[in-house]
C-alpha cells in the first residue's frame, strides 16, 4: 500500500515537468533525461529512508505532517523561489529553467517522501 501510494507524487512531479518542458519546448530527449533522473532519485530516497518498515500513514496524517514540513521548510522554499526569480528576470534559456523547475517540483515531493516514512521533524 505504501508503494503504491509513493507513485502518485512521482507521477505528479513527471506531470509538472512534462508541462513546464512542453511549454518552454524543450527537446524530449532532454525532457526524458531530466524526467529520469528526478524519477529514480526520487524512488532511491524513498527505498533508503523507508528501509522497509512497516508503517503505513493515512491519508490525512500524511497531509497533516506535510503541512507541518512545509512550515518548518518555509524560508528554504521563499529563498528558493526568491533565486529562481531572480534568475528568470537576469535571463536563462529554457534548459535552465526547466532545471530550476524541476528542482523546486523534487523538493516538494522529497518533503512528501519524508512525509510518508516514519521520520519525525523537529
Amino acid at each position: 500500500m505504501s508503494k503504491s501510494k509513493m507513485m502518485i507524487p512521482i507521477l505528479i512531479a513527471i506531470f509538472l515537468d512534462i508541462c513546464l518542458g512542453i511549454c518552454l519546448k524543450v527537446s524530449y530527449s532532454h525532457l526524458f533525461w531530466v524526467i529520469f533522473k528526478s524519477s529514480l532519485f526520487d524512488l532511491l530516497a524513498f527505498l533508503f529512508i523507508n528501509k522497509g518498515l512497516a508503517v503505513i500513514f493515512t491519508r490525512e496524517e500524511i497531509f497533516s505532517r506535510f503541512k507541518i514540513c512545509f512550515k518548518k521548510t518555509s524560508w528554504i522554499q521563499m529563498l528558493a523561489w526568491l533565486y529562481f526569480i531572480i534568475r528568470l528576470y537576469m535571463g536563462l534559456n529554457a534548459k535552465h529553467i526547466l532545471f530550476y523547475g524541476n528542482i523546486l517540483i523534487g523538493f516538494y515531493v522529497f518533503i512528501y517522501i519524508l512525509c510518508m516514512c516514519d521520520i519525525e521533524v523537529e
